[in-house]
């Protein structure tokens, strides 16, 4: 492990979260969030992994046009963190369109710190360190969440200097959280 002072503080956000349901009863938790350093920004999306019957329900239903998704959090406050070793805001996952195809898999663990406010901690398995951290998200009514513990993969959407305006806008992922 790193020094301390070797490693800077970077923030993490969650932004948005679905729940993403087939209509054979199946569901995937999806989230969007941000590691930034004030610098840049970089976006990665949380998917949960599906058993096969499930995927094969969330094809039918994306061929058929039949998905359904719960929205159940969103943008609370960012939170500082520091990296077990020094890396950049975009060396937490691979990217979407990795040749590879590689992907960094994940564990989210969630529970709830005051009305309406869901502590996320997720656990990004890389290489060289297993890296945790929390977001906050507030939750919109409850009535659908995740499960407690979360297993899937995480990819690195895209990168750019930070702003707060690029902060707000996230629109502009919508469809990529909708397509996993």
């Amino acid at each position: 492990m790193s020094n301390s002072q070797d490693r800077p503080t970077l923030h993490a956000m969650a932004q948005r979260a679905y729940i993403l349901k087939t209509s054979r009863g199946h569901s995937r938790t999806v989230l969007l969030f941000s590691i930034t350093d004030r610098r840049t920004i970089a976006w990665y999306l949380f998917f949960e992994r599906f058993t096969a019957d499930a995927e094969l329900a969330h094809l039918d239903d994306a061929e058929a046009g039949k998905r359904h998704q719960v929205f159940f959090g969103r943008r609370r406050q960012s939170m500082a963190f520091k990296p077990r070793v020094p890396r950049p805001v975009n060396g937490f996952a691979a990217t979407k369109s990795n040749e590879l195809g590689e992907q960094t898999v994940a564990i989210v663990d969630s529970r709830f710190v005051g009305p309406g406010q869901l502590q996320l901690t997720p656990t990004l398995l890389l290489g060289d360190s297993n890296e945790s951290f929390r977001m906050l998200l507030t939750t919109k009514d409850g009535k659908e969440l995740p499960s407690r513990r979360e297993v899937g993969k995480v990819v690195l959407l895209h990168q750019e200097a930070y702003s707060e305006q690029q902060l707000e806008d996230t629109r502009r992922f919508r469809q990529s959280m909708l397509n996993f």
